[in-house]
């Protein structure tokens, strides 16, 4: 925290809210990957008793995921598989961004740059959204499938691995 001008008072750390916000959105103009800092209280001691703090990196996760970070670092295995949980999108969000990508390049190979879909306006902006959703899925599911597996449907993971996905 010293080294950004920030101190832990009361034990308590800063929470950088809008450097975060300004580095999500400077990373998504310059198409480039936010990822969130490490949060290094592994464990934590209660009543004699010393545990995984799956809490205290579950709220740094889903504070990172809120403002729109594409990821969270991870120091312990179990770090990893509670980033990756947290980030990765529902089974109706990726089935979503899946109909609005596909939609989207039907459209395009059409020779039209805007669709309407599910009473949405899918254009070049919008669909760099949804692509961004089902390109998390791959990536997760590439080096934790049996999370994915977990999550999704093998329909949905099949499209979500073959659909085109058009960047640029």
């Amino acid at each position: 925290p010293a080294d950004l001008g920030g101190r832990a008072m009361d034990g308590e750390r800063p929470r950088w809210g809008g450097l975060l916000e300004r580095l999500s959105n400077e990373a998504s103009a310059g198409g480039l990957v936010a990822i969130g800092g490490p949060f290094d209280r592994l464990f934590d001691e209660r009543a004699g008793v010393t545990y995984y703090n799956a809490p205290g990196y579950a709220d740094q996760v889903e504070r990172e995921a809120r403002i729109g970070l594409d990821g969270s670092w991870s120091l312990h295995p179990n770090q990893t598989a509670q980033a990756n949980r947290i980030h990765m999108p529902t089974a109706e969000e990726l089935g979503s961004a899946l109909d609005k990508v596909e939609g989207f390049n039907e459209a395009k190979a059409a020779g039209t740059g805007a669709v309407v879909l599910d009473g949405q306006m899918v254009d070049e902006a919008t669909y760099k959204n949804f692509a961004n959703t089902v390109q998390t899925v791959r990536a997760i599911d590439e080096a934790h499938g049996t999370q994915t597996a977990e999550a999704y449907d093998e329909t949905q993971l099949e499209r979500a691995r073959s659909v085109t996905l058009q960047f640029g």
